[in-house]
């Protein structure tokens, strides 16, 4: 979007599993420019095995299937992409994040993700958490 998140309506619990950690969210984002977005999250007990996500665009929906790659589905037809099934990602993932941090300390190189976009996921989730006790919309802490 672009644009900074400065508002969350959330539900949350733990509802397949038991077990401490939530397992299914339903988030309601609102945008600094006026935008909503939607961020629905569902650990089923039962399930097909794999992971998917789909990224619902004005223009485009990407389908990120873990056992698959990355679909475009516009209209009515997906199109795979070339190159995006990545064989253990999940661990080829960890090595990455672990290797951009020895970097930036070993070399002084950049790190992929800065701490202010760091901040701004922390702010959503502790929102979302917020959100979900009072039953109200949750403005972010350090919104624009």
């Amino acid at each position: 979007m672009d644009d900074d998140v400065v508002s969350v309506s959330a539900m949350l619990g733990a509802m397949s599993h038991d077990q401490e950690a939530d397992d299914t969210a339903l988030l309601g984002l609102r945008f600094a420019g006026g935008g909503l977005g939607q961020v629905q999250s569902v650990g089923y007990r039962n399930g097909a095995a794999g992971y998917v996500m789909d990224l619902v665009c004005e223009q485009a929906t990407l389908r990120i299937d873990m056992d698959r790659g990355t679909m475009l589905g516009r209209d009515t037809a997906w199109t795979d992409l070339p190159g995006s099934f990545e064989p253990n990602w999940m661990h080829a993932a960890l090595v990455r994040e672990w290797s951009a941090m020895r970097d930036a300390i070993a070399d002084d190189k950049p790190v992929p993700v800065d701490g202010a976009y760091g901040r701004k996921i922390i702010a959503i989730i502790e929102a979302a958490f917020a959100s979900n006790e009072t039953r109200r919309e949750h403005e972010i802490a350090d919104a624009p």
